[in-house]
């Protein structure tokens, strides 16, 4: 998870407007220019993860415990926006595969509800059928 969070902090500290957080009253999003992902981006990524094969390579623990602490700190601004997204979230999108059943000399499809109800309709189905 903290990886997740690292890399963000990496490209947002690589300037030049390559990543931006755009935060208004009850909403944020990132903009991200296209433009210099080949340039800035890879930039910011190379020399984050050639420091961090450094600092592994040659155990050098010190310098990468600061350097995980340096990308991995919430601080006041990310604990705000992390208030606005789980403020937005969403239920988790449920995939239900329907089914084909035989209705004596028809084939129908059955469907179910998108969601955790419907997933259990469709596992008491199929072992009904088994």
């Amino acid at each position: 998870m903290r990886a997740r969070f690292c890399i963000p902090n990496v490209l947002l500290e690589a300037g030049e407007d390559f990543v931006q957080i755009v935060e208004e009253e009850n909403n944020s999003y990132v903009t991200l220019d296209k433009s210099k992902i080949l340039t800035v981006g890879m930039r910011a990524m190379e020399t984050f993860l050639l420091k961090l094969g450094i600092y592994k390579s040659t155990c050098n623990l010190v310098d990468g415990v600061a350097m995980y602490h340096k990308y991995t700190e919430v601080n006041d601004r990310m604990l705000k926006l992390r208030k606005i997204v789980l403020e937005k979230k969403q239920p988790r999108k449920v995939f239900v595969q329907p089914l084909t059943v035989e209705d004596g000399a028809e084939i129908k499809l059955q469907e179910f509800e998108a969601s955790y109800d419907g997933m259990i309709q469709c596992f008491s189905k199929i072992t009904k059928l088994l």
